[in-house]
């Protein structure tokens, strides 16, 4: 082709050409932006989970959660605290652990070896016998005498019967004092002997005071002898002639016995 042609083809196809070079560079344009942009979006992302506060709350409430789940399902497997063991159960000296309000074997067995101990003791004390001797529970004179084979007169009554004890005279607050070491079987009272306190003295013998007063012993008082454990009362309606005294009586195996034949 000579210059003239090659001039003149030029000229033909040079619009088309400079159209397509101008389409070329605009489509490498934006490519470049959106591949740029691309970028950016990325880098403004990873800046965001670095940096956003919120974000970082976030990860240590799931870490606390994660936490206490796990918390959880330990204490669920039967894993206990230290707070659990100290407050649900005690170890005994030997390493065992005793129920929650249970009794410790030990405990049981030396209050039980105490408790016998007591009952030993006081069965010891309580040895009356036909030997023993009585002190006098009060001071005054005798205003009626034991007699259980012939009859007795009684003069608030104005009868004759027979009298299963001694009436000892003394005014009333009198202190009256144990005759022997015993035991109180029972506290109570009744129209004849006013408030009354029964006492066994061991041996089947028994002792009942009456006409009472200001009583401090209860039912199962052990009361050694020569002990205050009451004060003399006025007289009951069937003592009135005679004046205040003290109701005393003996028994043996539930008899009555005469008090004089024990008294020093």
């Amino acid at each position: 082709m000579n210059n003239s042609k090659l001039k003149k083809f030029l000229q033909d196809k040079g619009g088309l050409v400079l159209l397509l070079a101008m389409l070329l560079l605009a489509t490498a344009v934006t490519v470049a932006v959106l591949m740029n942009r691309g970028s950016e979006g990325e880098g403004e992302d990873q800046y965001l989970d670095l940096d956003n506060p919120t974000q970082e709350v976030v990860i240590h409430e799931s870490t606390q959660e994660s936490q206490v789940a796990e918390g959880t399902a330990a204490e669920a497997g039967g894993q206990p605290n230290g707070n659990q063991v100290g407050e649900s159960a005690f170890v005994d000296n030997t390493g065992g652990q005793v129920a929650d309000g249970g009794t410790d074997p030990a405990e049981t067995g030396d209050a039980q070896s105490v408790a016998a101990g007591v009952d030993d003791a006081l069965q010891a004390a309580l040895n009356f016998n036909s030997a023993a001797k009585l002190s006098w529970p009060a001071e005054g004179e005798l205003v009626m005498d034991f007699n259980m084979e012939h009859t007795v007169y009684y003069p608030t009554l104005d009868q004759y019967k027979v009298c299963p004890a001694i009436m000892i005279q003394s005014e009333p607050g009198t202190q009256i004092k144990s005759a022997a070491n015993g035991q109180v079987v029972k506290v109570s009272s009744n129209e004849e002997l006013g408030n009354f306190v029964e006492m066994d003295l061991g041996g089947g013998y028994h002792a009942v005071y009456g006409q009472l007063k200001d009583i401090a012993v209860t039912e199962g008082t052990y009361v050694p002898a020569g002990t205050v454990f009451a004060t003399l009362n006025d007289p009951t309606k069937y003592y009135v002639v005679e004046g205040p005294n003290l109701y005393f009586q003996l028994t043996l195996n539930g008899q009555p016995v005469d008090p004089v034949d024990y008294l020093e």
